[in-house]
């Protein structure tokens, strides 16, 4: 059982080495690994711009 652990430690250290600083960023800021940070960019940006329009016209009202 312990081994097991040890083995998955050592997969998860290699894949961590591996990662650009970019990704690491995106893993802080959504919670999870997406290796597509600029998608990740887009869909928070178009939501955000989303969201100004909605609130805008609901002060127009």
């Amino acid at each position: 059982m312990f081994k097991k652990k040890k083995k998955n430690d050592k997969e998860l250290k290699s894949v961590i080495e591996e990662l650009s600083d970019a990704e690491v960023d995106g893993i802080v800021a959504t919670g999870f690994y997406n290796s597509n940070i600029d998608y990740l960019k887009e869909c928070y940006s178009s939501r955000v711009n989303e969201t100004r329009a909605i609130l805008s016209k609901l002060h127009m009202k």
